[in-house]
């Protein structure tokens, strides 16, 4: 697999909040085609690797790439190309990369653990299992943006917390193409129907996907609030659904565009709801969104 850069120069692509840092540890490091992973870091002589540039970045530094190449995987913990298990406190940036699989990696970024994750201008593409996997086990704030996740087996992006704690996500302007399953894939089965899950889909496309947007709600009726909703974005030929809810799932959609030739606009299953604020764009009629009661 390969994470490259699509700048020439001096792009920040990653700045990192870890619980602690070796003491030759700095503010900013660099990483350049011909640096060597013995050099301290610095912009005159930079490391070959991120790894190695975010083993001894200071806790809240940055890693700045100077050329574009490929600066192999990265494993932020202070085959996945970049695994996040930080603090509750720390906050991860991670800007400008494309992240290539090659169809041997298992998935483009991972994180398990962590405060705050931000991912903007990025590339994941062709991994066996999904893009970007989020499976916080506490809780957590994540916004992807300007991001496009293709061609993986999985899902583009896969969005599965585990802990008891509220978790929040926002996804703008992301392009979903090409994914095994869902696009974009939010899974509330695992914290249940008492833990707080909020997730906004603004301004993104998923196309030729299995299942465009796809909320699994709780299980049951959650007494908290649980809900995505899904604002100026468009889906197109998903084989199952554009948008989908299954088990006790809550969606809100507007202003959106569905375009299901091969599968259908709307699909929700007995328990779950998709209701609409009367202003997107399809052929298939939807529950309004001022005649359902939220699960919450």
């Amino acid at each position: 697999m390969r994470i490259q850069l699509p700048f020439a120069l001096l792009a920040i692509v990653l700045a990192c909040s870890l619980a602690s840092a070796p003491a030759h540890a700095r503010a900013r490091v660099f990483v350049a085609s011909y640096g060597n992973d013995s050099n301290p870091c610095t912009f005159g002589s930079p490391c070959k690797t991120f790894q190695q540039a975010v083993d001894v970045v200071d806790a809240g530094g940055e890693v700045t790439a100077i050329d574009s190449a490929g600066f192999g995987p990265i494993n932020i913990t202070k085959s996945d190309a970049i695994t996040i298990a930080a603090g509750a406190e720390n906050e991860i940036n991670l800007r400008g990369l494309i992240i290539e699989g090659s169809f041997t990696g298992a998935t483009g970024i991972v994180f398990s653990s962590g405060g705050t994750l931000t991912i903007q201008d990025t590339v994941v593409r062709d991994f066996i299992n999904s893009g970007i996997g989020l499976t916080p086990n506490s809780s957590a704030h994540f916004a992807v943006s300007n991001t496009s996740v293709i061609n993986n087996g999985g899902h583009g992006i896969f969005f599965q917390p585990s802990g008891g704690q509220p978790v929040f996500a926002t996804f703008n302007r992301v392009e979903a193409y090409h994914n095994g399953l869902k696009g974009i894939g939010i899974f509330a089965n695992v914290i249940g129907p008492t833990t707080p899950l909020i997730a906004a889909i603004t301004d993104c496309i998923a196309a030729y996907n299995t299942d465009g947007f796809y909320f699994m709600g709780p299980g049951a009726r959650a007494s908290v609030f649980q809900e995505v909703s899904i604002n100026r974005s468009t889906t197109m030929a998903n084989i199952t659904a554009g948008i989908n809810a299954e088990d006790y799932a809550y969606i809100a959609v507007s202003e959106t565009n569905l375009v299901e030739y091969i599968g259908g606009n709307w699909l929700a299953d007995s328990t779950s709801a998709i209701c609409s604020y009367g202003n997107n764009y399809t052929d298939y009629a939807v529950t309004p969104c001022s005649t359902i009661i939220p699960t919450k």
